[in-house]
């Protein structure tokens, strides 16, 4: 008796992650084909935190899906495949509320939807950058006659994520990178 997804379909089935009401957290897009060796992928996934799998491979349905035919002796067949080998998940501590500090130099913390960054000099000019973690930067600001020590820095249009944080002041000489996630 053949399957039927939807009760209607018949060999083959055209069945995308989308009938399932899920979207895929990895989507390859180049074709993998390559005469029977092994491709290997690399991807870095950065959790959200209320994940219970990782959904992974060709969640296209046929019209979007580009197909490599394999040829035998009498017939054709169209195959989609993906052999998954040497996955690793590591697990990264919270440090949302962790404090950095830099030699006595500079404190960075989160407190609520604002980064917290407190300098030992009289500092009055800063320029800040956040950085995801392929390098592009997805906040900028210019800090300009501030009157004490302590910066503000609103991150509440960022997602949650692992970033570098990089602010730097040319009248002092200084500059301080540190990673923090939000």
């Amino acid at each position: 008796m053949p399957y039927n997804f939807n009760g209607t379909q018949s060999p083959p089935y055209d069945i995308a992650l989308s009938e399932f009401g899920l979207t895929p957290d990895f989507e390859f897009t180049d074709t993998l084909f390559n005469s029977g060796q092994w491709t290997e992928v690399i991807y870095q996934f950065t959790a959200a935190g209320n994940e219970e799998y990782v959904y992974f491979g060709n969640f296209r349905n046929d019209a979007d899906t580009e197909i490599e035919s394999l040829s035998g002796n009498a017939s054709s067949i169209n195959v989609a495949y993906v052999f998954v080998d040497d996955v690793s998940l590591n697990l990264s501590s919270d440090l949302s509320v962790s404090t950095f500090d830099n030699k006595g130099n500079a404190t960075f913390y989160l407190q609520g939807e604002e980064l917290m960054i407190k300098l030992d000099e009289n500092v009055k000019y800063l320029d800040m950058k956040i950085f995801d973690i392929s390098g592009k930067i997805v906040l900028e600001d210019k800090i300009i006659e501030n009157k004490s020590q302590n910066f503000r820095i609103d991150v509440s249009t960022i997602t949650t994520g692992a970033y570098i944080l990089s602010i730097s002041n040319i009248e002092k000489g200084m500059s301080y990178s540190k990673l923090f996630l939000k």
